[in-house]
């Protein structure tokens, strides 16, 4: 194997290996959501179990678009993974935010 082709198949497999770490805080940050807004309209509360389920589904039934767009940045396994964590930490601080001003 040629270097270009290592240091392209060691960082596929640092992404593949990152998907179960940004669902696992997609589920932390659902079950805190959850936990601050659905469990007071009488709801039970859920796990971090029941959250990566949820989590799963919603990811599962939720409809994606693979073609590439000029307008967004290149679809890298770093770019990926960086919006992987952002976004569930981008949801949990507007959460945490709105769960205060109750």
């Amino acid at each position: 194997m040629k270097d270009d082709e290592k240091e392209g198949f060691g960082t596929a497999l640092f992404g593949l290996a990152m998907v179960p770490v940004i669902m696992l805080a997609d589920a932390y940050v659902m079950r805190a959501l959850w936990t601050w807004f659905v469990v007071p309209l009488g709801v039970p509360a859920i796990g971090m179990a029941h959250a990566y389920g949820i989590n799963v589904l919603v990811s599962i039934l939720t409809p994606k678009s693979y073609r590439k767009r000029d307008d967004r940045p290149d679809n890298s396994v770093w770019y990926l993974i960086g919006v992987g964590f952002a976004t569930p930490a981008f949801a949990y601080a507007i959460g945490y935010v709105a769960h205060m001003l109750q």
